[in-house]
């Protein structure tokens, strides 16, 4: 009875520890955080925590009380700036960016889990105070060791923990061959470490106690060095715990133990839960500690490594395709090759290497073995696009990969294999709930506008910058993130920069099977687009009248040449049931009057409103005909050129105007009986 009522007691103190840490994690979720700055300030004090060489400046995070300040220096590399130096930072501070678009990198998410919430340009750097703890001294050494080798920049990866040396097209092929993994400072490297910390203890013959505490203070140490990332700090601990509860000092199940250091982490820095490396983590060891009976009963030590890769790979998918979209079907045929070789061969010759120098150039070798093999196969990776999947479709997939796993584990028969499958094929191709939707893009200054209807895809414009490829950071991670493999239909409203400039990027990088032009002749930048699509065969047309893609029939409104590009611009109107849809690309007053001669329009749903809310377009007497429900205007923010003008926004007044400048990308679900709005920044 006595022993009863202990165990309930301990299970109550137990949930209440967990519901704390909970609590923690929603009042985390939930409250807005309060800086201690304002956007007015320009002078920061703080401790340097983070240094990075970036082309021609340096990115330094500076530690200011509880909060973190991110800083961009275009000053002089040769800087005597150290690891914890305290210095005196002056420049503008602005907030983190939010995402502009959908499912794309949001900054000021990120930088909430960090503890970050504004970014500062550096106009100068002053030293008050130069570091004098030995363990930061010892840190900035190590770096400045690192520094001095030719293969230092897998050496910095594998030691520190810092990957932001090695090129982005070999990073580019470890994620798409599923091993970047092997680049975060994880349970491997501690389980590494600690052998060899075991080895020399074993020698020493200490008592228990004392070896544990000398353990602690080697991870507390190690963890120091690589910036008390949430993976290495899961590994550490686990390998203490678990490490006690071996010696029998710790009377706890496996299972138990773990959620006891789930939720201590949690409950100490609730911010993890949005981590995703913290995800990842314990994840994957709560898989790998699920099966380990199953693992070890394993005699081949190859098949055992596949075991774990195949194990790693399934658990972690609800992440990889929530986060990245994607996954590689080879991903446990290409840990089965990598992982031995990383582990036994690339991993422990950096820390030899790091001692004798004399290494290098044998390490240099066998790193660009690895990294050449891993680019060629990255061609071969067979990698499936998953629409980012919402929140109950995320924990649909949790509990499918955990039920295959169970599958395989039990009866080791392949049709867990179709079933995975199929479902994907289900989540992918929506065939029982087919969307339709219309996106408009933020592209800054430009136009790019996706319609998608029955898995088919027609994109109106790609936008252009000078400052960045929009196909590369904008357009494909979006596509990607809604389950779409190719574009249709490609339609160029015209051949101005700011809507086509990034099209050569894109047929590049992105399957598409068409394009099509306006009725002018060809400017150089069209000619130019007209040489890549020949030479990979994607036929092209001009001057069509109508086309029909899914539910949508799209009906170009054309009505002679014009000799300027923007009247010349194509005019697309469709229909989805009883709701209409006007894009006017840059058409201006000339063809807003000939249009309305033409073509009979009245009370149209949404009007993609010309020239970015120009004042050469959108006149009072088309608007007045037209009788536009929902107005969107895609514009950049802070634009040079004063767009969207007051006076066009006085005329579209009566209806309802979204604005991509301030809120973001914009999408339209459409329904038989209606739509829903959704925009990116509300």
């Amino acid at each position: 009875m006595k022993k009863l009522k202990i165990l309930l007691n301990f299970r109550f103190l137990f949930v209440l520890f967990i519901l704390i840490a909970l609590f923690r994690v929603f009042m985390f979720l939930t409250l807005p955080f309060k800086s201690t700055f304002s956007s007015t300030d320009k002078n920061f004090v703080g401790q340097v925590v983070e240094i990075k060489e970036k082309e021609e400046s340096l990115q330094i995070l500076l530690q200011t009380g509880k909060e973190k300040i991110i800083g961009f220096y275009d000053g002089k590399k040769d800087l005597d700036l150290s690891f914890h130096d305290t210095v005196l930072v002056t420049g503008v501070i602005e907030p983190l960016s939010r995402a502009r678009n959908f499912y794309l990198f949001d900054y000021q998410k990120y930088g909430k889990s960090k503890n970050m919430y504004f970014q500062i340009e550096i106009d100068s750097i002053q030293i008050l105070k130069k570091n004098k703890n030995i363990f930061y001294k010892i840190r900035t050494f190590l770096q400045k060791r690192i520094d001095s080798f030719s293969s230092n920049d897998y050496l910095l990866a594998m030691i520190l923990g810092d990957s932001s040396k090695i090129s982005e097209q070999a990073m580019e092929s470890y994620r798409k061959n599923g091993i970047s993994h092997l680049f975060s400072i994880s349970g491997m490297h501690v389980l590494f470490l600690a052998g060899f910390i075991s080895k020399l203890l074993e020698k020493m013959k200490l008592p228990f106690f004392l070896e544990i505490l000398l353990f602690f203070l080697f991870f507390l140490f190690y963890s120091f060095l690589v910036g008390f990332g949430a993976s290495v700090l899961r590994s550490s601990f686990s390998f203490l715990f678990f490490r006690i509860k071996d010696q029998k000092k710790l009377n706890l199940s496996s299972i138990s133990l773990f959620a006891l250091l789930f939720f201590s982490f949690l409950l100490i820095h609730p911010a993890y839960f949005i981590d995703i490396g913290f995800q990842y983590s314990f994840l994957i060891s709560f898989t790998l500690l699920l099966f380990s009976k199953m693992i070890q009963k394993q005699k081949n030590a190859l098949f055992k490594v596949l075991m774990i890769s195949y194990l790693a790979t399934v658990a972690s998918l609800p992440i990889s395709v929530y986060y990245f979209h994607q996954i590689s079907l080879l991903t446990p045929i290409f840990n089965l090759l990598f992982v031995p070789f990383f582990s036994f061969f690339l991993f422990p010759l950096s820390f030899l290497t790091f001692f004798f120098p004399i290494l290098d150039s044998f390490y240099q070798f066998l790193v660009l073995i690895f990294e050449n093999l891993s680019i060629f196969l990255s061609q071969f990776a067979f990698v499936l696009i998953m629409k980012a999947p919402a929140v109950f479709e995320f924990c649909f997939l949790g509990f499918l990969s955990f039920f295959t796993l169970f599958l395989f584990g039990r009866n080791k028969k392949i049709h867990w294999l179709f079933f995975l499958l199929g479902c994907f094929f289900y989540h992918q191709g929506n065939v029982l709930f087919p969307e339709n939707y219309v996106v408009l893009f933020d592209v800054g200054q430009g136009d790019s506008v996706l319609l998608h209807s029955g898995g088919k895809n027609i994109l109106i414009d790609t936008g252009g910058s000078l400052y960045q490829d929009i196909a590369e950071n904008v357009l494909i991670p979006s596509f990607q993130a809604r389950g779409i493999t190719k574009i249709d239909v490609l339609v160029l409203t015209h051949g101005d920069f700011d809507h086509m400039g990034a099209a050569e990027s894109l047929v590049n990088s992105f399957p598409v099977d068409r394009v099509i032009f306006n009725m002018d002749s060809y400017n150089p930048l069209e000619k130019n687009l007209i040489c890549v699509l020949e030479q990979k065969k994607i036929p092209t047309f001009q001057g069509l009248k109508e086309f029909q893609s899914g539910a949508y029939h799209i009906q170009f409104l054309n009505t002679r040449i014009y000799d300027n590009e923007n009247d010349n611009s194509n005019v697309l109107y469709f229909c989805y049931h009883h709701l209409q849809f006007l894009f006017m690309g840059d058409a201006g007053y000339l063809r807003e009057k000939e249009i309305l001669e033409k073509y009979s329009l009245s009370n149209i749903d949404f009007l993609k409103v010309g020239h970015h809310g120009s004042d050469t377009s959108s006149s009072k007497g088309f608007i007045d005909q037209i009788q536009p429900k929902n107005s969107l205007i895609s514009v950049g923010e802070n634009n040079r050129y004063g767009h969207p003008k007051k006076q066009v926004l006085q005329i579209l007044s009566s209806s309802h105007i979204y604005r991509t400048d301030q809120d973001g990308s914009i999408e339209i679900h459409l329904f038989k009986n209606g739509y829903k709005i959704k925009t990116c920044m509300s």
